[in-house]
């Protein structure tokens, strides 16, 4: 084997793990956003778009992002932001009932 066919081993390696984990990030996501204090909404919304992009959950990362600037944006109040968690869990949960179709996975950590 030479050296050039080591990276695409490497990949797909590194793609069966990216694959292996991507429930278990979808299932803690939605667990931290239900959870999380309105406070810490706009940072672990950032902190789970960068995981879950890095997972190649595009959908999730855009949805995180896009709530992490609805809660930041100016002049919200409560009602604004519980209606955003609300629209991004929606989605979340969305998404991780299509993965657990898609892969015959619960997502459990």
């Amino acid at each position: 084997m030479s050296s050039t066919d080591d990276p695409p081993a490497e990949s797909a390696a590194v793609q069966a793990f990216i694959a292996a984990r991507q429930g278990e990030l979808l299932a803690k996501a939605v667990a931290t956003l239900e959870d999380c204090a309105d406070d810490d909404l706009a940072a672990e919304s950032h902190r789970l778009a960068g995981t879950l992009g890095t997972y190649q959950l595009t959908t999730a990362q855009v949805a995180m992002r896009n709530l992490e600037s609805a809660v930041t944006a100016t002049g919200i109040g409560k009602a604004d932001i519980d209606h955003a968690r609300a629209a991004t869990l929606a989605a979340m949960r969305g998404l991780l009932a299509d993965h657990r179709a898609d892969t015959g996975g619960d997502g459990s950590p």
